[in-house]
Formats: structure tokens, C-alpha cells, sequence
């Protein structure tokens, strides 16, 4: 598992499981949880402004998602499983 805060009051995790979730500090709950993949995750990156991630996982892609929404926008494959 693998948690970023993306703002003052928001957070985004990674979970083992491939699924990601945001939780608001504010509201005290997850904004939202969603299965990106049927693999196990590996590791994550944001951007710059932290509204996308990169997330990478066994099946050898790169999923970009938005953080705010939990949206797959793009998925890139070609990758070494490795």
C-alpha cells in the first residue's frame, strides 16, 4: 500500500489489492474506491500538480489516473513485468 496527500485534506492511496481510493480528511470518509487492475500493485507516482497519478502494477502497464475522480485516462503497455 502506498498513501499521498494530494492536498490539505485529501489523500490518495494505492492498496495491494490494484484498487485505489481517496479519503477526505474533512469529511472523515472514502470519497470513492475503485479496481484498476486484477493484479498486485507495485508502486505509484504523481504529478507535479498531484491531480494524475502513474500506477504500475504486475500486468506490465501503466494505468494514468485522476486523483480527484479515480478516472483511468490513459493505460500504457509495453512494459517489463520485472
Amino acid at each position: 500500500m502506498k498513501a499521498r496527500f494530494i492536498d490539505n485534506e485529501k489523500i490518495f492511496f494505492a492498496l495491494l489489492s490494484d484498487e485505489i481510493t481517496l479519503y477526505s480528511l474533512k469529511e472523515k470518509r472514502f470519497l470513492y474506491k475503485k479496481q484498476i487492475g486484477n493484479y498486485v500493485f507495485s508502486t505509484y507516482a504523481l504529478n507535479q500538480q498531484k491531480d494524475k497519478a502513474a500506477i504500475g502494477d504486475e500486468s506490465g502497464s501503466i494505468k494514468i489516473i485522476q486523483t480527484l475522480t479515480g478516472r483511468k485516462i490513459n493505460k500504457i503497455k509495453g512494459f517489463n513485468k520485472d
